[in-house]
């Protein structure tokens, strides 16, 4: 063999060897092939910058990417060489695609891999408006926020809270106040991507409320006077500052006083000033009562008694041939009571349910108008008596025939009162009064004012039936029989102290004018007016009341000796002043010493208080003369100063309009305000029969048809509409 021979051989015996070891059988020397480690990408958000990186191991890097399937979300691109997807979203949503990833090598490997990303829209802050606070009055509102990827974390960029008041990172805005004002601020949110969005938000704390309306006219005594308001004096209303700042709708007639509880916790929605409203078409609402922007647009809630779908409507005048009473439709017409202590609202509520009639009465939270206690409750029962309409010895009650419009009392020892006169006096009708455990919703007692006649309904214009924190309540009775000897039983056109203990209910007391016979056939009852119980007077009787019917003879009264009955004249009660008003369709008010009356076709007047005797003569009235059926008044001061008389003219005097009026009280001939001054600007609306007017806070709240309306010092609208750019 040669020598070329020999070497060349080496050679190939080394190769061999060498591919061998290699594990190669002669061909080239190849890596694994890669595998893509990307599963999933994180989530992205519009507007947002974007960055995520695809994995890939094996094969032999650097690596090529590219997509080979479906696309990327808008805004987003594929670096090949790097392997990344960046950039800034422009929609949301979710893209699906498959990338491919391909390695180095001469023979080059790949793989593929389906992903997908989703954008989310963007992240931002939700809460437009909090609801207000009241300087040391607890406070919480939660922030919101939407899009991104939660969970959110919060922060103060900027600004400042109000003292008191901290923002933790959930979002919650709580503590307690302690200074009034408005605050602004900026708060920031981040969701878990790092994604962050930002508003500027105000918030404005009241000063301390002044207290709560709860009930008819003010108070149990029926006094009408708030002696609390220190914001509505003469000098602002009189001056051209005040005026309507904004009114809500509502679906009926508002005939019911309007409420009012200042610092009521709402779930989800914050503490506000609420105003509670009730309407003819069987509808209460929880309004805030001094915003109507932003959320406060809507009711805080609305709880309505009627289902037409389910044949549960109210009642039509026709259904009850009533053309001249409550028009067009009855459903809640008494002014409901609040007890604070259990934030409960207690509401006479009448229905007509597939051609049967109910009235039932609610308990309904302040907070939700969930309802309470096992309720509601239908009203019902019955007494013995062989008057009008008896059947075999017993009277029962006939929702039908009756109409509960004096507004519903709550009595200290936890009772509501409620009283029924009829539907345009159609018989056979007689005047109820029923008590019902607060508590329970049952019944503990039950009384017809003419059990064995007929009449006597107790309706009072809307009028709540008083109390002087004792056992005992007063009302009057209208139209009706009477027993003029022996110890009556029928009490038509009377005024009566009647008494709640465990054993039901009866007549304590009562006073009844000697010329009740004139009064019944002539149809100019007693009870078109309410009692209002006095404040203790000085001088031998100082526990007394006063009554006025449409005959408008006053009746000063002794509470603890009423006087019954005197065929002759009326010398046993303290005081009858006769000639000096027209009739009374609602309750006088008292403020400071002095009676104020609004009688029918006659102007406003003020009589005097001296030992319990009022003034022969008025000591002061006002210019302006008012039809049928003149006004319920009602009085802001601030203790004994700057007392403002307030009245709602519904009369026919003003094309169907109400006209909310001001006066003096001191001196009736000074009126300091009314809406018609602005018309376009104040207008009430519609004219309700009876309406009284609210007024708590700084404002006045007076319902109209199918509105309440808000009323206060009008350089507010300026600072909001100013806020509000």
């Amino acid at each position: 063999m040669s020598a070329r021979l020999c070497a060349h051989a080496v050679v190939s015996l080394v190769l061999g060897f060498l591919l061998a070891a290699c594990g190669g059988s002669g061909g080239a020397n190849v890596a694994s092939p890669p595998t893509i480690l990307s599963s999933s990408l994180p989530q992205a958000s519009v507007s947002a910058a974007y960055s995520a990186t695809l994995a890939a191991s094996g094969g032999k890097a650097p690596y090529t990417w590219s997509l080979v399937q479906g696309s990327l979300p808008s805004g987003l691109s594929l670096n090949g060489e790097a392997g990344v997807i960046s950039g800034t979203p422009t929609a949301s949503g979710t893209s699906s695609f498959t990338v491919q990833v391909r390695d180095s090598q001469t023979s080059a490997a790949t793989a593929q891999a389906p992903l997908s990303i989703t954008v989310l829209s963007s992240l931002a802050v939700s809460t437009t408006e909090l609801p207000s606070g009241v300087s040391g009055a607890a406070y919480q509102a939660t922030l919101s926020a939407v899009n991104g990827d939660s969970p959110y974390t919060w922060n103060l960029l900027s600004g400042s809270l109000p003292a008191g008041l901290t923002l933790s990172p959930s979002g919650v805005i709580s503590g307690t106040p302690n200074a009034a004002g408005t605050w602004s601020f900026k708060v920031q949110v981040k969701d878990s991507q790092s994604n962050s969005a930002s508003a500027t938000l105000p918030l404005t704390i009241a000063a301390t409320a002044q207290g709560a309306v709860t009930t008819q006219h003010n108070d149990n005594l029926r006094t009408g006077q708030n002696l609390n308001e220190t914001d509505l004096t003469p000098a602002l209303v009189g001056g051209g500052q005040f005026g309507k700042l904004f009114s809500q709708t509502v679906d009926g007639l508002v005939y019911a006083q309007p409420l009012y509880v200042p610092n009521v916790y709402i779930p989800g929605k914050g503490i506000h000033n609420v105003v509670y409203v009730a309407s003819e078409h069987d509808s209460v609402y929880a309004w805030d009562a001094d915003s109507n922007t932003g959320a406060n647009s809507t009711p805080l809630w609305q709880t309505s008694f009627i289902n037409p779908s389910k044949g549960i409507t109210t009642i039509s005048s026709n259904d009850v041939n009533c053309p001249d009473g409550v028009i067009p439709e009855i459903g809640i017409t008494s002014t409901p009571v609040i007890d604070v202590t259990t934030n409960t609202i207690y509401i006479l509520v009448e229905t007509k349910e597939n051609g049967s009639f109910f009235h039932r009465l609610h308990a309904l939270d302040i907070t939700t108008g969930a309802e309470k206690f096992g309720g509601p409750t239908v009203i019902a029962g019955s007494v013995p008596g062989t008057g009008a309409g008896n059947s075999g010895g017993t009277l029962t009650f006939d929702p039908l025939l009756h109409l509960n419009r004096p507004g519903l009392l709550l009595t200290s020892g936890g009772d509501i009162s409620i009283a029924w006169a009829s539907n345009c006096d159609n018989p056979p009708f007689h005047g109820w009064i029923m008590s019902y455990r607060a508590a329970s919703l049952q019944q503990t007692g039950i009384w017809a004012t003419t059990p064995n006649g007929s009449g006597g309904g107790t309706w009072m214009s809307g009028a709540g039936m008083a109390t002087d924190g004792s056992d005992s309540v007063y009302f009057a009775t209208g139209n009706g029989s009477f027993d003029t000897s022996g110890t009556p039983v029928d009490f038509g056109d009377s005024v009566i102290r009647m008494t709640l203990s465990d054993a039901g209910v009866g007549v304590a007391d009562y006073f009844t004018p000697y010329n009740q016979g004139n009064l019944n056939s002539g149809d100019v009852d007693v009870a078109s007016g309410g009692p209002l119980l006095l404040p203790d007077q000085s001088g031998p009787h100082p526990k007394e009341l006063i009554q006025v019917g449409k005959e408008g003879s006053i009746y000063v009264i002794d509470r603890t000796s009423m006087g019954h009955y005197d065929p002759q004249n009326n010398s046993q009660i303290v005081q009858n002043l006769t000639g000096q008003i027209g009739g009374v369709y609602g309750t006088p008010a008292y403020w400071n010493g002095n009676v104020y009356f609004g009688a029918s076709y006659d102007a406003l007047k003020a009589f005097s208080l001296t030992n319990g005797t009022l003034s022969s003569i008025p000591t002061s009235s006002s210019a302006l003369t008012f039809t049928y059926p003149g006004a319920t008044p009602s009085i802001s001061a601030s203790g004994n100063n700057d007392a403002i008389l307030w009245i709602l003219q519904t009369d026919t005097q003003n094309n169907g309009n109400e006209v909310l009026r001001a006066y003096d009280a001191t001196n009736l001939a000074t009126e300091l305000y009314d809406s018609n001054q602005n018309l376009a600007r104040d207008n009430p609306g519609g004219a309700v029969k009876y309406a009284v007017p609210t007024i708590i806070n700084g404002k006045v709240y007076a319902g109209s048809a199918n509105a309440i309306n808000v009323y206060g010092n009008v350089s507010q609208l300026s600072q909001q509409t100013t806020s509000r750019k």
